[in-house]
């Protein structure tokens, strides 16, 4: 295996290694992470309303929410698989915050 092969495969290795880290290191502060998402419920549910917007306005084609994108279609029109994968993208974000950030009353 060429050396460029073996750099690929340690740079890999390391992020899985860094990765499997934080998982730990989150699952240490499952308390303190809970505390914090209480103290800040407000912000994580205006923040679950700020996807269902944005679900929304690239639906309709309004990409405005995404400057990038804007800055790069400019007043063209965004392709439908574009703006599928997007929602698709968005839905999921949805669901999963919906999964381990529950609404608290």
């Amino acid at each position: 295996m060429g050396s460029e092969h073996q750099v690929l495969l340690f740079r890999n290795e390391v992020r899985w290694l860094s990765h499997g880290k934080m998982l730990t290191r989150i699952a240490e502060l499952a308390d303190e992470i809970e505390i914090f998402l209480r103290e800040y419920q407000k912000k994580v549910e205006a923040f679950k309303k700020k996807i269902s917007l944005w679900k929304r306005r690239i639906q309709g084609g309004n990409v405005g929410s995404f400057p990038i994108l804007d800055e790069k279609h400019g007043d063209k029109t965004i392709q439908p698989m574009l703006v599928e994968n997007i929602v698709a993208h968005l839905s999921l974000l949805e669901t999963t915050m919906a999964q381990y950030l529950p609404m608290h009353h």
